[in-house]
């Protein structure tokens, strides 16, 4: 017998592109650290599977391949690293490097928060 996995939905920080917050889904996977991630924003909707990696680092590092949609056509994905202190995140996307913040970051610290990943 094969059981659904439950989905999460949660809302991320207001940010000037997303003033109400843009919601996200999180279904995990059958393994710890694994699963998929789904962001929806005003104008596009972006899918990834999310795999947790080994890391020497304080804190944990993920891999997001993306699906389907986003806003940057040109990527397939993203590491990103949640720092254990909650300072210092990493993430590959030109949001982050942008603006020091990201909607991949802040997901995966919501999804973390609320003890789904």
């Amino acid at each position: 017998m094969v059981t659904a996995m439950a989905t999460y939905n949660d809302l991320l920080p207001a940010t000037a592109t997303e003033p109400k917050g843009a919601g996200f889904k999180w279904t995990p996977g059958i393994l710890p650290g694994c699963g998929v991630l789904v962001i929806e924003q005003r104008r596009a909707v972006a899918t990834y599977t999310v795999a947790e990696l080994p890391t020497r680092w304080e804190g944990r590092a993920f891999q997001l391949s993306k699906i389907d949609g986003g806003t940057d056509n040109d990527e397939t994905g993203y590491s990103v690293f949640i720092c254990r202190a909650g300072q210092d995140h990493l993430c590959g996307c030109k949001g982050f490097s942008r603006w020091h913040s990201c909607k991949h970051v802040a997901a995966l610290v919501a999804a973390m928060e609320n003890r789904w990943l």
